[in-house]
């Protein structure tokens, strides 16, 4: 009886040793550290003064010093001001967003697909509600 008992106890250990050393895919990849640039240029949405405008499309992507969970998209890569910045949650290659940044919110999602291409998929709503939504390649640069 005490021989099967530490058998069991044994093949408990084993079992709980190997899933605690499995890697942890939940960090930010250094893969998402750059410079990058869109696809294609950002037509933002009209704001209260019926004015739509064209936006740079280039940026770095850093992860967040104070958490290795989150990743930070400078505002420039949206075309916003480069004082800007947007804080994504990263699971693996996949990250995700919803900030407001002035008057727009932005909302979406970021796919790491490899060490040089992410494809990001967001809609920008002004103060008034005037949403556009964007699906863009960025390439590292």
């Amino acid at each position: 009886m005490r021989n099967r008992i530490i058998a069991i106890l044994s093949i408990l250990f084993t079992t709980l040793s190997f899933f605690a050393c499995e890697p942890d895919n939940t960090l930010a990849s250094s893969d998402w550290n750059g410079n990058w640039r869109m696809s294609e240029d950002i037509i933002f949405p009209q704001t209260k003064n019926n004015q739509n405008s064209i936006k740079t499309s280039s940026g770095t992507i850093k992860i967040d010093p104070n958490n290795e969970r989150k990743i930070i998209i400078s505002g420039e890569l949206f075309g916003l001001n480069p004082s800007f910045s947007i804080s994504a949650s990263v699971v693996s290659s996949n990250a995700t967003f919803d900030q407001k940044v002035g008057i727009y919110q932005i909302k979406g999602t970021a796919v790491l697909n490899n060490s040089n291409q992410i494809t990001f998929n967001f809609t920008i709503t002004t103060e008034n509600s005037n949403t556009e939504t964007y699906n863009r390649i960025a390439i590292r640069i």
